[in-house]
């Protein structure tokens, strides 16, 4: 055993069993005594001069007893113990200093390393999957009908040509990139699950295996092949148990058709997804080669090979004969990497997390010394009496330095409970969107460097007392003590006081810039009033064409009856939902322009308030196979410039049959304040319905539906329905905003902790500067200053650091806040009323924290300061 660790093993010991290595240590020496005793007897001296002589040979018994338990004892261990003893002891006695140094060093620990955690779960964590760096997104870049240019997906013959002939690519796969909400039948009633469509060789593309069962094969494709499917591990568990007999089970889609289980993905495979089937309209037929279809393709390269070289070898595999395919020349496949397609856009925001996250704990940090300092004043008395009693400056300092210690632990402790309390909350609560693609946890790396950062921080400015005494000295002057007080001291408080504030003040603007920037989102007109419409999702479970054509006029009918419904119609895609259908409208003699496209019954327009302002309203005839589109003011504009497109007629996609337009309606942001209003033509079908339909209901003026009235009403109809949500269209007005929203929430809570952090470090380091100017103040009061003045005179000191830090900050904001103009909606990133707003607000509550320490300097007694002069 090394020589070191048995020392360290006897040093535990003796602190452990102090009392009895200090009894064998005192029996060790009673019993050389005793030895000396009986030799002086041998040699004819008494028994007290026999005892007389012993004890003057062996000398000071206590002092070797003391030496003894020095080298036995606990040594060095015990006095790091009495120093942890004491510094629990001062902790006890001076709780709000405790409190506030504590839970200072707690927030900044804490938030720093949960927001940290979940950046690096986000986004720097690898992608958990064999050998990520060699995965990648495909897709094909070419040129629109008007020879803009664009990228879409890949077809599924460009997949299997690349797969088949590729020397630079070891798999490929296609798959529908986001889970749809899809009603299935799984042997428990209809449930509404996420469902993902995938193509053969995507799981070789992730190297992953299915935990039970097989994977889509090229055969699940073929014509005429049956139906399958694959469950998502957290689905087969919760829906039927995680049973091993689940293969061969069937699940029925809305449409009828069923679906065999054939295998179960394993946990935490791509995104959250109940089920798995084959693309439907990837099997070979019309669409074989048809891009763009709503699918990416990922591809896995092999060992050594650059994107470059793999680029330019699919591009000339998939542009090979592309003239006898009907392909246009010029198509080139892009590779771009997974990891690279996962994090692209957050670039900014992660970058203003970043930043703000450190700022809180640098503001944390300084705050923390100014505590240490306003504290360590206080307790320079106490220093030099110790030394002048014969205590060594590094026993002082060892002691300092432990009591440093135990206050940075203290606040990690809390900091890591504060931090594994809030991670959940911030990832559920906060979301921004992040791509996550493996679980968050605590990372350690950020909360190592939070801790030692605080340590230090506590360890350097902790130590203030005993360095300030190496550059003052020490007169014992009768009774009392006189310090010279060092002429630094003052400075360093107000460097700290500057420091914060400019930092909280370019905190302050961030968050109040985002702040304005929601504000003006939630008040634009989106084209309807979202407060007056309520909108149910309900489908029938069976989907066939004629189910769809019977229940939804049916519905409709029965809700306009109700004595509250205003007005009643449906819709396939709604606005304010991003999932659209996208098309182009060709007029003769022009380019296709590109188009939102969407299908509306009889109601629609009355029930979501769209102000016809060309043309005329639709009337039922126009709903029953007359081939009529309604346009809203942006489409009419690019479609017919410079004239009147009512009477006018357009063809949609690759159709020949003309539609006439038979109105011109307002404009509606589809996407929400934050978008801009997109060219949008409404087909109007009544006669024929294929797709489920989103139903619209403005109710009476003050009248309020009762949403389970509604629900029975809608499966009192006839066929069984499914009905999903029957909510305010200003909940999904709100949906549109929420990353803005949640963003901005997470911003101004930064800027509200950083800003309370700095009122309280303005505060303690305001209460140094008054304690270490005690006597100053009580010479002045005794010469007839009035309380007043002193007040007024340390106000004065700590104006000048608040008003050069507010320069700062609002200088650092200036040249810094461009980096979220990104993030700001009709607000400029130098927004004069916030900077003003900010810069007015903030000097006053910081100069109220300093007025409330100040005013300590009204309540000194000149006398008492006189004495210890």
């Amino acid at each position: 055993m090394p020589a070191f660790l048995r020392m360290l093993i006897a040093r535990i010991k003796g602190l452990v069993r102090r009392d009895a290595v200090a009894g064998e240590i005192q029996e060790e020496l009673a019993f050389h005594v005793e030895m000396r005793v009986e030799e002086y007897e041998r040699g004819g001296k008494s028994s007290d001069e026999a005892r007389a002589m012993a004890r003057a040979r062996v000398g000071n018994v206590a002092l070797h007893q003391d030496r003894g338990y020095d080298i036995r004892g606990g040594g060095v261990l015990e006095t790091v113990v009495q120093d942890v003893r004491y510094a629990l002891r001062l902790w006890k006695r001076q709780r709000g200093f405790a409190i506030a140094a504590v839970g200072t060093l707690a927030l900044g620990i804490g938030l720093s390393t949960a927001l940290f955690s979940v950046i690096d779960a986000a986004l720097l964590r690898p992608l958990p999957y064999s050998q990520p760096e060699q995965l990648v997104q495909v897709t094909i870049a070419d040129r629109t009908p008007d020879g803009d240019a664009r990228s879409t997906g890949p077809s599924l013959n460009d997949a299997r040509r690349w797969r088949a002939d590729s020397r630079t690519i070891s798999a490929v796969g296609i798959i529908r990139p986001y889970p749809m909400p899809t009603i299935i039948d799984a042997g428990r009633g209809p449930e509404r699950l996420m469902v993902s469509e995938i193509g053969e060789g995507v799981l070789d593309v992730y190297a992953v295996a299915p935990v039970l069962g097989r994977a889509v094969t090229v055969d699940d494709f073929a014509t005429g092949a049956p139906r399958v499917a694959m469950l998502g591990y957290s689905y087969w568990q919760t829906n039927f148990g995680g049973a091993v007999d689940v293969l061969g089970r069937t699940v029925r889609f809305t449409s009828g058709e069923p679906a065999t289980i054939i295998g179960v993905l394993p946990h935490g495979f791509y995104r959250r997804t109940d089920l798995w089937t084959p693309h439907v309209s990837l099997r070979p037929g019309d669409f074989a080669e048809q891009r763009g279809l709503g699918t990416d393709a990922y591809a896995r390269l092999r060992p050594g090979v650059t994107r470059e070289a793999a680029s330019s070898d699919l591009t000339a595999i998939s542009t090979r004969d592309a003239s006898a395919r009907d392909m246009p020349a010029g198509v080139r496949v892009d590779l771009r990497s997974l990891r690279a397609d996962l994090v692209s856009g957050f670039g900014p925001t992660i970058r203003i997390l970043s930043a703000a996250v450190a700022f809180v704990l640098l503001i944390a940090c300084v705050n923390v010394a100014g505590l240490l300092m306003a504290r360590g004043r206080t307790r320079r008395t106490e220093m030099a009496l110790r030394i002048s009693i014969g205590a060594s400056r590094g026993r002082l300092i060892r002691q300092l330095i432990t009591e440093s210690t135990v206050l940075a632990l203290f606040g990690g402790v809390a900091g890591v409970a504060l931090a594994s309390v809030t991670l959940d909350t911030l990832v559920a609560a906060i979301p921004l969107g992040l791509p996550l693609t493996s679980s968050v946890s605590l990372n350690f790396t950020a909360l190592a460097f939070a801790l030692t950062l605080s340590l230090i921080t506590a360890i350097a400015f902790g130590l203030l007392p005993s360095i300030s005494l190496s550059r003052t000295g020490v007169l014992i002057i009768g009774d009392s003590l006189r310090l010279r007080r060092s002429p630094m001291s003052r400075r360093g408080g107000q460097w700290l006081i500057g420091t914060e504030v400019a930092v909280a003040v370019l905190l302050l603007i961030v968050a109040g810039l985002l702040v304005r920037s929601l504000n003006r989102a939630m008040n634009v007109d989106i084209g309807f009033d979202a407060n007056a419409v309520l909108v149910m999702k309900v489908e029938p479970i069976n989907q066939s064409v004629e189910a769809l054509t019977q229940f939804y006029p049916a519905l409709l009918d029965r809700l306009r009856a109700h004595r509250d419904v205003a007005a009643a119609g449906a819709v396939d895609t709604l606005p304010l939902d991003p999932v659209g259908l996208f098309g182009f409208a060709n007029v003769s003699g022009q380019a296709p322009q590109d188009v939102r496209l969407r299908h509306a019954l009889p109601g629609y327009f009355d029930a979501m308030g769209l102000t016809i302002t060309h043309g005329r309203a639709p009337t039922l005839h126009d709903f029953d196979g007359s081939r009529a589109v309604v346009l809203n003011t942006t489409a009419a504009n690019r479609l017919f410039p410079g004239s009147s497109a009512i009477g006018k007629s357009i063809m949609l996609g690759f159709g020949t049959n003309h539609r006439e337009v038979i109105g011109v309606t307002n404009d509606v942001r589809q996407d929400g304040p934050l978008g801009d209003a997109a060219p949008d033509v409404t087909e109007l079908s009544g006669s024929r319905i294929t797709e489920p339909m989103i139903v619209v209901i403005r109710p009476k003026r003050g009248a309020r539906l009762n949403t389970s009235d509604l629900r029975d009403i809608a499966q009192h109809v006839g066929p069984p329905v499914f009905v999903d949500d029957i909510v305010p269209a200003a909940r999904l007005l709100s949906d549109t905003v929420a990353t803005s929203r949640h963003r901005t929430l997470l911003f101004g809570l930064l800027g509200a902790l950083g800003c309370g952090l700095t009122l309280v470090g303005i505060f303690g380091v305001t209460a140094y500067a008054v304690s270490s100017r005690t006597q100053e103040i009580g010479v002045r009061m005794a010469f007839g200053a009035t309380p007043q003045q002193m007040v007024s005179t340390v106000m004065t000191d700590a104006a000048w650091p608040l008003m050069i830090g507010t320069a700062v900050g609002l200088v650092g904001a200036q040249l810094s806040t461009g980096v979220i103009a990104a993030f700001l909606f009709q607000t400029t990133p130098t927004d004069p009323v916030t900077f003003v707003a900010v810069a007015f607000v903030f000097p006053m509550a910081a100069g109220a924290a300093a007025w409330l320490s100040a005013r300590r300097a009204a309540h000194v007694d000149p006398m008492s300061a006189l004495r210890i002069e």
